[in-house]
């Protein structure tokens, strides 16, 4: 949530930015032209309504110009799954860069080029076709002004470990930009001057801007190396453990975690037992028809252990008591593992969700399935399980 907010506040700042504030005049000027009248004694006025809709139309443009851009990086989520680690150290450099920009620390001289589209729309015969093309094309000469911010938005989409998930964060941001807009639109010739009056807020809405990027990308460095260490660190254990050639696969993919009622799971003290290991995220769509699936079956086949296993606060997960109340929403009571340093998802290799293992009772790993299994599919297993 935290991130969400930071998105959102900078999608806010965007709004304040050096090129869009002082041009504010004649934007509104053009999307208010179509609403002109004249009254019988020859004063001008606008109608507030027509002037809000045509707003509407142009900030749909501006949000579909910057939810293309973020679609582009989350269409590509497989491969920033594989180069996760990577990408989330580039990314955090990026936003550190950024914010030191942001803050006048450091020159980045292609941001403060100008871009220019050879576009020309008729903006003195205003209407809502034309708002809507007026803000798709305009969005694009403010991504070079508005870069640190946007490029925020687009470095945690990419990283954040789905499509969906990617898309949310740009919604975000898109609709804390939007929304000055659309004040903007509704109270147009008040907030014109209140902007021309305060102009000096300018510099201390850059400076806001600055240090959240900042910080956002020290948060996202911290993560990833705490998540580096914990991947190191099972990797020492997975070489001291592969040196007994007689350990059980549960030994050799052991743990011991608590659980969200209060109990510690050790996966190698589970003898002459069946278990089911599912690695799940609250967020992941189909994971939730497979929790469903895997309660109706827990019911069905007492003799099997059900688990699912997810990472608190890692990759967009929800925090402990988040998932205990996402679990007590549903009325699904399968234990859940709390894998707080993702370092038992880094040891099986998980890459999506959701992800199941099997395990026979002899502690043996008896099958792996990546991605979501029905319930006709997961009850075949099972019985090929327990023969």
């Amino acid at each position: 949530m935290s991130i969400y907010i930071s998105m959102f506040v900078e999608g806010a700042l965007s709004f304040f930015s050096p090129c869009i504030i002082p041009v504010l005049p004649v934007y509104f000027g053009y999307l208010a032209s179509g609403s002109k009248k004249v009254d019988a004694d020859g004063n001008v006025y606008y109608d507030r309504l027509k002037v809000f809709i045509t707003t509407c139309f142009f900030v749909l443009g501006i949000s579909f110009a910057i939810l293309l851009l973020g679609i582009s990086v989350s269409v590509f989520n497989d491969f920033f799954s594989d180069y996760r680690l990577i990408l989330s150290y580039v990314g955090s450099f990026v936003l550190i860069i950024f914010g030191l920009y942001q803050l006048n620390i450091i020159n980045i001289p292609f941001l403060l080029k100008e871009r220019k589209l050879n576009i020309k729309l008729d903006l003195n015969k205003m209407n809502f076709l034309t708002a809507y093309l007026f803000g798709f094309l305009f969005s694009f000469c403010w991504t070079p002004c508005i870069g640190p911010y946007l490029t925020s938005a687009i470095v945690l989409a990419g990283t954040s470990g789905s499509i969906i998930s990617g898309i949310i964060h740009i919604l975000v941001y898109i609709l804390g930009f939007i929304i000055p807009f659309l004040l903007v639109g509704l109270f147009t010739e008040e907030i014109l001057n209140l902007i021309n009056n305060k102009k000096n807020i300018l510099k201390y809405t850059t400076v806001i801007g600055g240090i959240i990027i900042l910080l956002m990308g020290f948060y996202m460095f911290y993560n990833t190396s705490k998540e580096v260490v914990s991947m190191q660190k099972q990797i020492v254990n997975t070489q001291t453990s592969t040196d007994n050639s007689n350990m059980s696969d549960m030994e050799r993919f052991g743990f011991t975690l608590k659980t969200n009622k209060g109990n510690t799971v050790t996966l190698s003290d589970i003898d002459e037992d069946h278990v089911v290991l599912t690695f799940f995220r609250t967020w992941c769509t189909y994971c939730k028809q497979e929790i469903n699936d895997l309660t109706l079956l827990a019911k069905e086949y007492p003799d099997i252990k059900f688990y699912l296993i997810t990472s608190p606060n890692m990759n967009d997960e929800l925090d402990e008591a988040g998932i205990d109340a996402f679990m007590k929403e549903n009325n699904w009571d399968i234990e859940v593992i709390y894998d707080e340093n993702n370092m038992v998802h880094n040891m099986y290799g998980i890459s999506g969700f959701p992800s199941t293992f099997f395990f026979d009772d002899d502690q043996s790993i008896y099958g792996y399935v990546p991605g979501y299994v029905s319930y006709d599919q997961m009850q075949n297993i099972l019985l090929d399980l327990q023969n």
